[in-house]
């Protein structure tokens, strides 16, 4: 989930909110409100995302992190079986 977190941060051109990233990642059913909320809260104590008044912004080392990792997210992540693609 910080991976896919990451991912999605690191490849759109304005930061999200929270309520943003709730609704693709719990929206698309990738996973739930609990999971994304821990993950979030990981990224941001490990210095990999900002969160400053309700948006989310990646940093320069969750970026990095993003590039070496977005390989392990699964296929399904990226084509969701209703034919969108996150």
């Amino acid at each position: 989930i910080k991976i896919l977190i990451g991912y999605l941060l690191s490849r759109l051109d304005t930061p999200l909110t929270r309520e943003q990233l709730d609704e693709i990642i719990c929206g698309e059913e990738l996973a739930n409100y609990f999971e994304m909320s821990q993950a979030l809260s990981e990224l941001a104590d490990n210095g990999n995302v900002i969160i400053k008044e309700n948006e989310l912004i990646i940093t320069d080392k969750g970026k990095k992190n993003s590039e070496t990792l977005e390989h392990d997210i699964p296929f399904t992540c990226y084509n969701h079986p209703e034919g969108k693609t996150i």
